[in-house]
């Protein structure tokens, strides 16, 4: 029996040595997983910090943007509003000023004919004014030539012709 036993105790003994390395390779595995799990879990904090932190600013950057959208369509809007006022404002300046020009060529244009009437009538006046400055001069003449024939005993008298001056009428047609 000690035979056995002694085989059997050193296979107790080997299986011992077995199981504590076993235990020590596990001990020694486990220490270097929780280490790792610990270093994962540090590791997983500081992301979901980071990650928080980088949520964070794109929502402000987000909201940021949404702000500045906002303002950008409120000038927009300003800006159409106030340019399609403008423009309202300076169409009616230039019918307005359309209006006067057409206003002013219109009295140019009756002016332009009343001054055209009047030179032809002017001209008709420095006709007759002509005609009767020629009548008087021929009459004049005519008078002394009388005067003289009246201090001369050779010619007999005659009374002098009269000239008439062109009427006005004869002249327009």
């Amino acid at each position: 029996t000690y035979s056995y036993r002694s085989k059997d105790a050193s296979k107790k003994c080997t299986k011992c040595i077995s199981l504590e390395k076993l235990r020590d390779q596990f001990e020694t595995e486990k220490a270097r997983l929780m280490q790792s799990m610990f270093e994962l879990r540090t590791e997983k904090i500081r992301l979901e910090e980071e990650l928080d932190i980088v949520k964070d600013a794109d929502r402000e950057k987000a909201m940021t943007l949404r702000q500045i959208h906002d303002q950008h369509q409120r000038e927009m809007h300003s800006l159409k509003r106030s340019s399609a006022a403008e423009n309202r404002k300076q169409l009616e300046e230039m019918r307005q000023i359309e209006r006067r020009v057409m206003d002013k060529e219109k009295e140019l244009s009756r002016k332009n004919k009343r001054l055209s009437q009047m030179e032809v009538s002017k001209e008709e006046l420095q006709d007759k004014l002509n005609e009767q400055k020629l009548t008087e001069r021929i009459n004049l003449s005519m008078s002394m030539i009388d005067l003289n024939s009246s201090f001369s005993p050779q010619q007999p008298q005659h009374t002098p012709p009269v000239i008439k001056p062109r009427s006005s009428l004869a002249r327009s047609s």
